[in-house]
Formats: C-alpha cells, sequence, structure tokens
C-alpha cells in the first residue's frame, strides 16, 4: 500500500512547471542580447562580417545567406528610419565656398634647365554636377575636389572627388565619386590571392600575389577592391589573356585594351 503523497511532494511538479517558461524566457532574453551584439560587432569590427558570412555560407549555404544579409538590411533601414529621423546629411570633407580656377597642380618653381618639349595635355578640369536635392544635401554635394598626390607634390592633379547624398529620406544614404585623369594614369588589376576564385582550366594554378607589382609601387596612385568572390554571383574577370571567370550577359563591365583605352559597356 502507497504512503499518501504529502503537501511537499504535490508541490513540486508545479515549481517545474513554472520554471520552465522562465527558462524559456531567459534563453529568448539571452538569444535576442546575442544576436543584438553580434550585429553591433559586425557593423564595428571590419573583419568580423566577411568572417561570419563565410561560416554561414558553409553551413546553410549561399542564397540563405543573401536572403538573411536582405531581412536584415531591412530591419537595419526601418530602424534608421525611425531612430535618425530629421537627421541631416554629413560632409566629410572641407569645400572651397566658390570655385572659378579649375582643378589644376598647385603652382611650382620654374625648372633651372628647359626640360625637353614635349605634348602639353590640358589641366583635369571638371564641372561640378550640383548635389542630387538642394534642399537636402551636406555641403558641397555635387562639387568636384582636387586630390593631391601628397607623395609627388607639384605633380598634375590625376583625380577628383564628390559627395552625393541621392535620397532625402535617408541622410545616411551616401555615395562617394571619385574622378580619374585616364589621359594620365593606367588602369591595372591584380587578381586576389584567392579570389575571384578561377573557374577556368587555364586560370587554375597561376601564381596569384594579390598585391602590386614592384615595378608600379612609386608611381600608383590608389588601389581599391573589387570587394566580391566568386560565388557572389559569378561575375566574370580577366587578365593578360587569361580567362580566371566568364564574363556574363547583361553586366556592366570594365576593360582596359592593348592600346590603353578604358571602356565601360553591357
Amino acid at each position: 500500500m502507497a504512503r499518501p503523497r504529502s503537501p511537499k511532494d504535490r508541490a513540486r511538479p508545479l515549481r517545474k512547471r513554472r520554471s520552465a517558461p522562465r527558462i524559456a524566457a531567459t534563453v529568448a532574453a539571452l538569444g535576442a542580447v546575442a544576436v543584438i551584439g553580434l550585429w553591433v560587432a559586425v557593423n564595428r569590427v571590419t573583419w568580423l562580417g566577411p568572417y561570419v558570412a563565410d561560416s554561414l555560407r558553409a553551413v546553410i549555404g549561399v542564397d540563405a545567406v543573401a536572403s538573411l544579409e536582405d531581412f536584415a538590411y531591412r530591419v537595419q533601414d526601418r530602424v534608421n528610419r525611425v531612430w535618425r529621423r530629421g537627421e541631416k546629411p554629413r560632409a566629410y570633407w572641407s569645400v572651397p565656398k566658390a570655385k572659378t580656377e579649375p582643378i589644376t597642380a598647385p603652382a611650382q618653381a620654374a625648372p633651372a634647365v628647359e626640360p625637353e618639349p614635349r605634348e602639353e595635355i590640358p589641366p583635369f578640369a571638371l564641372k561640378d554636377v550640383g548635389p542630387v536635392h538642394k534642399e537636402w544635401s551636406a555641403p558641397g554635394d555635387g562639387q568636384w575636389v582636387s586630390m593631391v598626390d601628397s607623395d609627388h607634390p607639384g605633380q598634375p592633379i590625376h583625380m577628383a572627388k564628390t559627395l552625393l547624398h541621392p535620397d532625402k529620406n535617408r541622410s545616411w544614404a551616401e555615395v562617394f565619386v571619385v574622378a580619374v585623369d585616364l589621359r594620365r594614369a593606367r588602369l591595372y588589376l591584380v587578381p586576389g590571392t584567392k579570389e575571384p576564385a578561377a573557374t577556368e582550366e587555364a586560370a587554375q594554378g597561376l601564381e596569384r600575389p594579390g598585391s602590386i607589382g614592384k615595378e608600379h609601387r612609386e608611381h600608383a596612385l590608389a588601389a581599391f577592391n573589387g570587394g566580391f568572390k566568386t560565388e557572389h554571383g559569378q561575375y566574370g574577370m580577366g587578365l593578360d589573356g587569361t580567362t580566371y571567370v566568364k564574363p556574363k550577359l547583361g553586366v556592366c563591365a570594365i576593360a582596359r585594351y592593348k592600346d590603353d583605352s578604358v571602356r565601360l559597356a553591357l
């Protein structure tokens, strides 16, 4: 014959039932804090975002990560539109109030010996494009500012920059534009050490140092990272007669020809 349950025994299952929702709520709260913390870290630590994205692609696939990124950026945009409502567009560099002279190099002293006569190239002069929205812009929007090469002072100007704010509902939406004088500069392409991953047999096993060649470093003006891997869309790339990834139809492409001309087209 079983002994009757004491009041203490009868209370135990009830406490267990009550503790389950608390555990679930705690886990949910910790998960939310972890997600928010990861999001903040990804936006502040340069290397963390690509590392997390690559790790997730290896687990759930490229398309799933792309959908997750789209969702995350939609959430971020909604938060920004509430949190940063009324925020004015900002400028990132000083811009002259009035500009009547074209973009030219700083004045320099006349050489002691007259140089050999050569073909004169007109100064790099650009017409200001002006702001996208006059009533919603930062000082200097759409005005070209010359970029002086500090390593080679006195040389003609090769580049100019400007900033545009295209969306009057999002002050944080910014377009930075750099114009390069291709009469004085050449465009070079350097594949990364691993990306874009070659899909063509001819490019397999080629040496890829992933850096600017020593013969060009002294005169290099600027370098930028294309930023895309092959898996990000299978966009094409070719160099010195070797195709690394086949070109993709319907996608804008830039090419430099043997005569140093550069063309941009579909």
